[in-house]
């Protein structure tokens, strides 16, 4: 006899970052500052580039739309139709891998403040995963800490 499992935990949901744009409101005035005078672009991953058949499944996908920036089809195509109870949200944007450690360490915390504002706080079944650019080693921790204390992020 199969057992039905009384709960759904999703430990591996992708919710993407638009791009820079919805990060800047979440950065300090100086790299505010530095994004739009330099134009600097997307930053997504080239180890999960969004166009990849990897990083979407092909009837989740929508024409011309970056898969996973959209919560409303978050909830439709995954919370809703798997019954999670618990989703944990593991963002993938290039604040990680930046060459400059300043940087990216901006885009980290920029990009947890932004899922905890643009997702945690609109949807109570998702958990956070804290981002941290490892190459400024006390940023990171100092990053840990400020999340920590959002009981939202689980890891």
């Amino acid at each position: 006899m199969l057992h039905k499992p009384t709960s759904v935990i999703d430990c591996d949901i992708h919710p993407a970052v638009p791009g820079n744009d919805a990060l800047i409101p979440y950065m300090d005035e100086y790299w505010q500052e530095q994004f739009i005078s330099r134009a600097i672009g997307e930053m997504d991953l080239a180890s999960y580039p969004p166009s990849v058949p990897l990083s979407c499944r092909p009837d989740w996908r929508q024409v011309g739309e970056k898969p996973g920036v959209s919560l409303d089809r978050c909830r439709e195509q995954a919370l809703d139709k798997f019954n999670c109870e618990i989703a944990i949200c593991n963002p993938l944007y290039g604040g990680q891998v930046a060459a400059s450690g300043l940087m990216g360490a901006e885009v980290c915390t920029a990009t947890n403040k932004w899922l905890a504002r643009e997702w945690l706080d609109a949807e109570p079944r998702l958990r956070g995963s804290i981002v941290v650019a490892s190459q400024l080693p006390d940023r990171a921790a100092e990053e840990i800490h400020r999340c920590a204390s959002d009981k939202r992020f689980v890891q």
